[in-house]
């Protein structure tokens, strides 16, 4: 590399991490117990400190940008995933609400069965998952991307065993269970927690989705879901 090529790179990283003032918004999201971070919606910033302001601001801003062109072409999928993690349940329901997206059909199972399997709390929102899909059907849940969950829940009988692990009680509450005992016990016990497996039996009518996408059998299932 030429010594002015070496240069160029120094001013731009200098420039890079120049002082700047948070925004506003990214302001109000920062925090520093228990340690200094930034989370907001559509930035998060661990162990932030002052000099990484101007790059979250870029960040910000090209993000803020991005979801109103979302909105402006309905491009629901890419406006819930432009949002962090934790906070795209959220988008999904404004989607629903504020951009009035019908809750039922084909394009509401693919958005809810996108943030679901991206998600890794099913025990929060719960009311909100279980109305959600108890709208929707297999058809409108599953395809290829997640799997060949549909196939093989197609070829499920009437009444199965299924298996739910988690150390939130009461267990048998939540709607996402497994056709594998074995992954229940390792949803009991990850993360050193000492929960517990419950299994009944369950009738296919109750049943929304099976996603094989992430390798966990998992089986939307309520004995409050609507029968099929």
């Amino acid at each position: 590399m030429s010594p002015d090529a070496v240069e160029t790179e120094l001013r731009e990283l200098q420039d890079m991490f120049a002082p700047e003032e948070l925004h506003p918004d990214l302001a109000r999201a920062y925090k520093e117990d228990p340690f200094p971070m930034i989370h907001h919606p559509l930035h998060v910033s661990v162990i932030h400190g002052p000099h990484m302001n101007k790059m979250a601001n870029k960040a910000y801003a090209w993000k803020k940008d991005q979801i109103a062109k979302c909105i402006k072409e309905e491009n629901w999928p890419s406006y819930i995933m432009l949002h962090e993690r934790a906070y795209r349940t959220d988008a999904l329901v404004r989607v629903f609400t504020r951009h009035e997206v019908p809750t039922r059909g084909r394009i509401a199972g693919e958005l809810v069965a996108d943030v679901w399997t991206d998600q890794e709390n099913p025990h929060v929102d719960l009311e909100f998952w279980f109305n959600a899909f108890n709208a929707l059907t297999p058809d409108d849940l599953m395809d290829s991307q997640y799997g060949d969950g549909y196939q093989r829940w197609k070829d499920l009988p009437d009444e199965f065993t299924i298996f739910r692990g988690s150390d939130h009680e009461p267990v048998e509450n939540g709607i996402a269970w497994t056709l594998s005992e074995e992954k229940a016990e390792w949803f009991a016990n990850r993360f050193d927690r000492k929960g517990r497996v419950v299994s009944r039996n369950a009738k296919k009518y109750h049943t929304r989705a099976l996603f094989t996408g992430r390798g966990e059998d998992e089986v939307i299932y309520s004995p409050l879901f609507t029968p099929l």
